[in-house]
């Protein structure tokens, strides 16, 4: 159904990037019991999947900096909603696909924050490797992993 009075609009996309901006800089504040509602308003209602590339990319981010605060501590619901999204079946798109590909570099944070509050030690190493083990498809995800770039292992000691 197409509604007439929309069809000249511009996309309002800037909001959808301050909330992911918002959700990114709450993330120190963000209690415990809101961490799994918000990634799965990430993956389930596709916040991953925006059809605007700076929507996508602000709220990689925001689901990185939740991850990397609170995903030791929520491994157990994370991990979940992650797999139920990638076990899913059916159509490909291109929303699908975005969405996929973030929720593997996201999972994979919520692993190694997990480790980490295990050995009290910084996740962050993990961003220098991703791009290569996942081969960075899409510039999204590249410039993403880019802008999220943590301390190396060598730079902590």
């Amino acid at each position: 159904m197409v509604i007439r009075e929309t069809l000249n609009r511009t996309d309002p996309f800037e909001a959808r990037v301050a909330t992911a901006l918002a959700l990114e800089k709450m993330g120190p504040l963000l209690p415990q019991a809101l961490v799994a509602p918000v990634v799965d308003f990430l993956v389930a209602r596709e916040a991953l999947g925006d059809r605007n590339a700076s929507v996508r990319k602000a709220m990689l981010n925001a689901g990185i900096a939740i991850v990397d605060l609170h995903g030791g501590e929520a491994v157990t619901s994370l991990m979940k909603t992650f797999e139920e999204y990638l076990g899913r079946s059916g159509p490909s798109s291109e929303t699908a696909d975005f969405i996929k590909e973030a929720v593997v570099i996201v999972s994979n944070f919520t692993r190694i924050a997990y480790i980490a509050d295990l050995i009290s030690f910084s996740a962050g190493w993990l961003v220098t490797s991703t791009p290569k083990t996942l081969g960075s498809r899409r510039s999204l995800i590249a410039s993403s992993m880019r802008s999220t770039r943590r301390p190396s292992l060598s730079s902590l000691q």
